[in-house]
Parts: structure tokens; C-alpha cells; sequence
């Protein structure tokens, strides 16, 4: 995505510094931007598209969670998709890392 950091750019996580590596891989948080290591973006959020499949791999929540609507280029399918987000951005969107997010959950308080 053109939105994304570039890969070269980041030779080491954007949060820790720790260097890139065969094993120790790239990650683009979907909120950010920015890359990251798989322990600095383990978080996950619900977003949704109105491309399913096309720019935000993840889960498609089926049922009540999603619906369709009527766009320019005809019918789209609006879908919520669970997306990998680095710590920063999980915890501006109040989530912790690692922690189920439920459609419908009751607020946390």
C-alpha cells in the first residue's frame, strides 16, 4: 500500500530496534503504517472494508457483523476484518495485545 512505510527504510523495528532479519520479520501495522517486529505489532483490531479480500488481510466476520450497501460501482459488502496493529496504535484503539476483540462486546469499565 502507498500509504505504508517503505521496507527499506526500516532496517530495525520502528518500536524496539531490534534489527530485521531471515527470522525476525517485517511487519506494516494497518493503522500506522510503520514497521515493526512480530512482538511489537502482536496486537489486533476490528476495522471495517468495502473491499473484502483486497488490501486488509484478515478474518471476515460473517452474520450480523456485516452487511451490504449500494456504492457508485454497484452493490459493495461492507466487512469487518480483524488487522495486525503495532502496540502504540492498539492501545490508542484500547486494546490489549493478544486480548480477543468481540463484535458487540459489552464496554470494558
Amino acid at each position: 500500500r502507498e500509504e505504508w512505510a517503505l521496507d527499506r527504510n526500516y532496517p530495525n523495528c520502528h518500536l524496539c530496534k531490534d534489527p530485521f532479519t531471515i527470522f525476525n520479520r517485517r511487519h506494516h501495522c494497518r493503522s500506522c503504517g510503520l514497521v515493526f517486529c512480530d512482538k511489537c505489532s502482536s496486537s489486533s483490531i476490528l476495522t471495517k472494508t468495502l473491499q473484502p479480500g483486497l488490501g486488509f488481510p484478515g478474518t471476515q466476520v460473517r452474520g450480523p457483523a456485516a452487511s451490504s450497501v449500494s456504492g457508485a460501482g454497484g452493490a459493495a459488502t461492507v466487512s469487518v476484518v480483524r488487522v495486525r496493529v503495532c502496540l502504540t496504535c492498539a492501545q490508542l484503539h484500547d486494546t490489549s495485545p493478544r486480548e480477543p476483540v468481540r463484535v458487540g462486546a459489552p464496554p470494558r469499565g
